[in-house]
């Protein structure tokens, strides 16, 4: 983790050095070490097969605009048009994408040449074969990989055992946000994620029945809050990834269970935040940003698999190749600690460290 992890004591000092030293912060943070082998051209026929993509790299909402021109002329386009005349849009239905972009070789198309981690954040990926006649590997597979911020570069080389004889082979991959070297800090500090005065109860709280039950949300509390309401970073970090352009919600787990507009930010400790379920189009951070506790990062929602307006709020870690929460605590305006349980109260306040 040493290779991407922000050194620092925190995320505050870095985004002063970010400011006054340009080009500091990406040198720190974002800096891939990994070996890089040399790729071997083969001809084999080759298929990649995603196995599982938790995150989204978009960050933009997708949208549809029309609009008339003084000629009488329709004009349809996905860019907000520059023009005087009255402008009508409607949202585009998308899908959640992988984190992970595989490059193919100009020279053999059905050739991975690149593994492209889109997330400003680490990635874990495990490559294997699914069948391999008479190919070898250049580190054998499987294998696992963390993929560092916006890492962009070759994984692996591949060449037949026996050149006089016939080959095949069949790649998957399976991918998993964070660093499975991440620990939580114990002494980090999150403050409740809305806004100064503002007040909400938490409905749901660790080892909820309703829907925290799964590794990934064991200890994740909801809060229902009003759709638009200001969502807050709980702690400092940096925006891992940002989902802004799904617009519908409901009950249907197989529907809506991946289509929750999100916030991801990643800390200084190699965990995430997850602030989900938010508006769409509403994110006021984009990825590869420094915030800081209590900086807005957008507003509250009901997308996704939601039956009413809330902010779903977790911490999460890679536990290798897989996604767990993990207890937290809330520190209160008094300092005081506190596990957050069904029923409570929070109250945001301002922060200063």
């Amino acid at each position: 983790m040493e290779d991407w992890r922000l050194t620092l004591s925190n995320v505050r000092q870095a985004q002063v050095l970010a400011v006054s030293k340009p080009g500091f912060f990406k040198s720190v943070f974002f800096q891939p070490v990994f070996f890089k082998p040399v790729f071997f051209k083969p001809v084999f026929v080759l298929c990649v097969l995603l196995l599982a993509a938790l995150l989204s790299s978009d960050v933009v909402a997708k949208r549809i605009y029309q609009f008339t021109d003084e000629n009488g002329i329709v004009h349809v386009t996905d860019v907000p048009p520059d023009t005087d005349q009255p402008v009508s849009s409607r949202p585009i239905k998308v899908d959640p994408k992988s984190p992970i972009v595989v490059h193919k070789s100009k020279t053999s198309p059905r050739f991975p040449e690149r593994f492209e981690n889109k997330l400003y954040g680490p990635v874990e990926v495990e490559v294997k074969f699914t069948e391999n006649d008479n190919i070898i590997s250049t580190p054998s597979l499987p294998r696992r990989f963390v993929l560092a911020p916006r890492f962009n570069d070759k994984l692996i080389s591949l060449k037949p055992e026996r050149e006089n004889r016939g080959y095949k082979m069949q790649i998957s991959y399976r991918t998993v946000p964070g660093d499975p070297k991440a620990r939580h800090d114990a002494n980090a500090v999150y403050i409740p994620p809305f806004a100064p005065g503002a007040q909400f109860f938490v409905s749901q709280g660790f080892h909820g029945k309703a829907t925290h039950n799964t590794p990934g949300a064991k200890y994740a509390i909801d809060i229902p809050m009003p759709e638009g309401t200001p969502v807050m970073a709980a702690r400092d970090g940096v925006v891992m990834d940002v989902q802004d352009d799904f617009y519908e919600g409901g009950d249907d787990l197989k529907r809506f269970g991946q289509r929750a507009n999100r916030v991801v930010i990643l800390h200084a400790d190699g965990t995430m935040a997850i602030y989900a379920h938010l508006a769409p189009e509403s994110a006021a951070i984009r990825p590869g940003k420094v915030v800081l506790a209590g900086e807005m990062i957008g507003r509250s929602g009901n997308t996704g698999y939601s039956t009413g307006p809330h902010l779903h709020f977790a911490i999460q870690k890679n536990a290798g190749m897989k996604i767990v929460s993990l207890p937290f605590r809330f520190r209160n305006e008094a300092g005081q600690k506190l596990t957050p349980k069904k029923g409570d109260l929070l109250t945001g306040y301002e922060y200063f460290p």
